[in-house]
């Protein structure tokens, strides 16, 4: 908690001032007796600014909005009344606060956690990470069948709806998510729409970087970047248009301390690197939506994650690129680096139906180098009495193989487990995991993979 760290000496020393709330106008409003008579916009004014910071909530149990922090835009001297950008929760009267001058506040956005995370498999909003989520037009945003996502039915209103973060982030970060799209048949058929990770500070200063699906266009994750930069103009440019089909990719903003940059799948694959030295303080969107309203659209997000890098060590490899030592030079090590394998949630977990046939949970074809499938789970919750599964393992050993019979077969009877755990094994030329139903009646089963590929 960050109120211990100042002393009473210091809570109002030009540049923090320590407070509490006596009362809340409204969501963006609240009066501090303690704090007025400081004169007229001496905190919030267009060349001062400064930020309310919750530091303890009136009850001591660390509810919300405590640990969140907003701009003030104005400040009215002779009540104490501040007008702020909103919390995620309201405040309360008793509230203490923190105001700050941007000074310190530069500092607080390089303390935040360096490493978040949400797989959504919850199926609820994880409220410590993401804020209040902002609806347009016929746009829903749900929390479902592990993933989010974004839907609109094409009978309604076009629109663009996103679902922020709670808290604001600086540099030397890594922002990540799978996104796919489901919507749309074929090509020509009058639908648009988009999806992608916003890093947005202000109108001036944002990047975008997701999937792209024009009205001429088969349905696709194309990669696709759109930015304004210190209030420059918008531009949007491919940065990757191979990707005509719907399978979910992993779209990752690497943002340095003079750069930012783009890549699609692996961390390697840089496709675009962009000047953009104040892009600081700024939310992350979740954003899907569509410009036609009768496009039907249907976006998924997954595995969500912010992850914090050394900028230094970065800087290190680059310049050591151009030595060599005997006869591997530093850009070999480097690839070799490169080459580690990445642990990944596989893009096939999810939920299946059963139908009564051999039916395919995930499959991996064969790869470049050899792999750890990492296994995964089977939730068998919905089987009933009566109810009787097969679950069958196969890998190839050789390239070009085919599936012969399954190196493993499971079998499970009525209600017996609530779960199945699948071990690891170790592949290259390809794996394959089915389920089928042999008896009672067709459940739906929920599954989860992993792997660790270079």
């Amino acid at each position: 908690m960050l109120r211990p760290l100042i002393p009473p000496a210091l809570r109002k020393d030009g540049l923090s001032y320590h407070g509490t709330v006596t009362s809340v106008v409204d969501e963006t409003h609240f009066k501090s007796e303690q704090l007025a008579g400081e004169g007229d916009d001496f905190f919030g004014g267009p060349n001062n600014l400064w930020y309310v910071y919750v530091a303890r909530d009136s009850a001591g149990a660390g509810a919300l909005p405590q640990g969140e922090i907003q701009p003030i835009s104005n400040y009215v001297s002779a009540d104490g009344e501040f007008t702020h950008s909103p919390f995620s929760t309201a405040l309360g009267e008793g509230d203490e606060i923190l105001i700050i001058n941007e000074k310190i506040v530069i500092d607080y956005w390089h303390i935040l956690p360096t490493r978040v995370f949400d797989n959504f498999d919850d199926n609820s909003k994880n409220t410590a990470i993401w804020g209040p989520d902002n609806i347009n037009g016929s746009t829903t945003i749900t929390e479902t069948g592990g993933e989010v996502k974004i839907n609109n039915p094409g009978t309604g209103t076009a629109g663009y709806s996103y679902r922020p973060t709670v808290k604001k982030y600086g540099k030397s970060l890594i922002v990540e998510a799978w996104i796919g799209v489901t919507s749309g048949e074929s090509g020509g058929d009058g639908e648009r729409c988009e999806a992608y990770i916003e890093l947005y500070k202000d109108e001036d200063n944002y990047i975008r970087f997701g999937l792209y699906r024009d009205t001429s266009e088969a349905i696709n994750s194309r990669g696709y970047v759109t930015y304004n930069i210190a209030g420059a103009g918008e531009s949007s440019v491919d940065v990757d248009n191979l990707n005509i089909d719907t399978i979910a990719r992993r779209y990752r903003i690497i943002v340095g301390e003079h750069n930012v940059q783009v890549s699609l799948d692996n961390v390697s694959n840089i496709l675009g690197s962009y000047a953009f030295e104040n892009l600081d303080k700024y939310e992350i969107r979740l954003v899907a939506g569509t410009e036609n309203n009768t496009d039907v659209i249907d976006i998924r997000f997954d595995d969500f994650s912010i992850r914090q890098y050394d900028e230094d060590a970065r800087e290190i490899f680059g310049k050591l690129e151009s030595i060599q030592g005997g006869s591997v030079s530093i850009q070999n090590v480097k690839n070799a680096i490169d080459s580690f394998i990445d642990l990944a949630r596989e893009a096939a977990s999810g939920t299946l139906t059963a139908d009564g046939t051999e039916q395919t949970l995930i499959e991996i074809t064969a790869n470049s180098t050899p792999y750890e499938f990492g296994g995964g789970s089977i939730k068998l919750d919905n089987m009933q009495e009566g109810d009787s599964t097969i679950i069958r393992k196969y890998k190839k050993i050789a390239n070009g193989d085919t599936y012969d019979i399954p190196f493993d077969i499971i079998t499970k009877n009525g209600a017996q487990q609530t779960s199945l755990e699948i071990d690891r094994f170790y592949n290259q030329y390809g794996l394959k995991i089915t389920l089928e139903q042999t008896a009672g009646t067709n459940r739906t089963y929920k599954h989860e993979w992993f792997s660790a590929k270079a």
